[in-house]
Formats: C-alpha cells, sequence, structure tokens
C-alpha cells in the first residue's frame, strides 16, 4: 500500500526536479527584465537608442510615446537632472546629473552614469522578496502615486503625471521632474497599456502560476517524507515483533521417566 501511495509522489517530484528552469518563471524573469529595460533589450543602452529616446527636449522625450516605454527611461526623466531642471539637483534623493547640459545633448556615455547612480541609490533600498504579491503591490502603489492635474490636456499632455508638473508638462522648468502618461488614457487606451506596466503585470500573473506549482512541489515532497517515515516505523515495528516472537520461541525439553 505504501509503495502504491508513494509512486505518484515520486513521479511528481521527478517533474519538479527542474523548478529553477520551469517555464512559468522563464517567463517571469524575460517580463521582468523588459519591466526594467524595454521591449527586446537586457541591459541599459541609452534613452536614445530605439527602446526610450530622449526626444527633441525634456518634455517630449518624457511624454508619449517614450513614456512608459521602460521603468529605467521614466526613472531617467525622475530622476537625471539637466540643466532645465534648475532649482533642484537631487529630485529622487541623491545625484544623477545626465551631463550638464540640455537633456538632448546628454550623450550615451553621460546617461549611462546618470542610470548607473539611480540603480546603485535603488539597490541601496530595503526590497521584499520579488513575489506575484509583492508586484501587485507594487502595480497599486504605481496607480495611486500617479495624479490627475485639471491643467492639463487629457489628450495632449499633463493631465495624468508621475512627480511633479511645472506648466503642465515634464519639461524640468522650476526644478520639478515628471513624467507624462496622458495619452494612456486618451482614446481607447488606458493605464495598463503602459508598456513597462503591462509587462509588470505579465511577471505578476506568471510568478503566481510558478508559486502553485512549486507549493505543489512542497506538499508532494512532505507527503513523500510522511511515507518514508510510516515506512521506516513499519519496518521497526515488524523487527521488534520478529525478535520477541524469537524470544518466546519455545526451549527444547527432556522427557524424564517417573523413578519407580
Amino acid at each position: 500500500l505504501i509503495e502504491e501511495e508513494a509512486t505518484a509522489p515520486q513521479t511528481q517530484l521527478q517533474e519538479f526536479d527542474n523548478l529553477a528552469t520551469n517555464l512559468k518563471l522563464k517567463a517571469a524573469r524575460t517580463a521582468l527584465n523588459q519591466t526594467r529595460f524595454g521591449k527586446d533589450v537586457t541591459v541599459f543602452s541609452g534613452v536614445t537608442t530605439g527602446n526610450a529616446p530622449m526626444g527633441g527636449n525634456r518634455g517630449t522625450g518624457c511624454a508619449q510615446p517614450n513614456a512608459g516605454s521602460s521603468i529605467a527611461h521614466d526613472l531617467m526623466c525622475l530622476c537625471a537632472t539637466d540643466n532645465s531642471a534648475a532649482g533642484i539637483t537631487k529630485p529622487c534623493g541623491f545625484t544623477a546629473a545626465c551631463g550638464s547640459g540640455a537633456w538632448e545633448a546628454c550623450t550615451d556615455t553621460q546617461q549611462a552614469a546618470a542610470y548607473s547612480a539611480i540603480a546603485a541609490a535603488c539597490k541601496n533600498t530595503k526590497a521584499p522578496a520579488t513575489t506575484a504579491a509583492t508586484l501587485t503591490t507594487v502595480i497599486h502603489g504605481f496607480l495611486s502615486a500617479l495624479t490627475a492635474n485639471g491643467g492639463g490636456d487629457m489628450a495632449g499632455t499633463g493631465a495624468i503625471l508621475l512627480g511633479q508638473q511645472n506648466t503642465n508638462n515634464c519639461g524640468g522648468g522650476s526644478g520639478k521632474t515628471c513624467v507624462d502618461y496622458s495619452k494612456y488614457v486618451a482614446d481607447d487606451s488606458s493605464l495598463v497599456d503602459i508598456p513597462w506596466l503591462k509587462q509588470l503585470r505579465t511577471a505578476a500573473t506568471q510568478l503566481k502560476e510558478f508559486e502553485k506549482q512549486l507549493a505543489k512541489a512542497e506538499a508532494t515532497a512532505n507527503k513523500v517524507n510522511s511515507l518514508a517515515q510510516k515506512a521506516e516505523q513499519m519496518y521497526r515495528t515488524a523487527k521488534a515483533q520478529a525478535q520477541l516472537t524469537n524470544s518466546l520461541a519455545p526451549v527444547s525439553t527432556q522427557n524424564c521417566s517417573a523413578k519407580d
């Protein structure tokens, strides 16, 4: 009976031997990478290349279609400074200067230096474990942090922002930096269409499925361990009973005839 009970769990355990290469986990990692750097990009490659251009100036570079292309891009808009962000040197609490000229003049090398400063600051932040629940909390936190600006144009700029706007845009004037997501709520679009947010939602979904499989594997392992303990106990009981039987076996006796 124990053998029959153990066969199915053992088969399941073999299927979970390679959880580290599980397809759901791989999909989550891919989605998280695209959340951070953008589609088909695996490392920060500068916001002037394809996935997140700087734009003609900071105001256009930090609005659609560039806004939301990746977390790296949006963090550059929020945290990296240039000479248009007069009056502020640490919008995110640390120095991340993108050169000393205009936003659009920031070179690839200067961009890389600014993003490295941002990434280093993020690493110093105590973050919880990456789980489906954590990612869902991040998504809700991001959406809650967005602000509606009555002076903006829902079909244009300055209506839905992350950060601080100046004269209804994210050009960096008066030392204020932001990301403009206004056009994601125009026409048939919505905030869930923000590219990096979509990837983060995908990562959360894939991680949730992986966590279910992991929980199933752990339950199976516990069942196998329980069966092993049960088998060990039955073996010890049987062995003890055998020893007891041997100790109680009748000894040979010699018949003695009665004396006359």
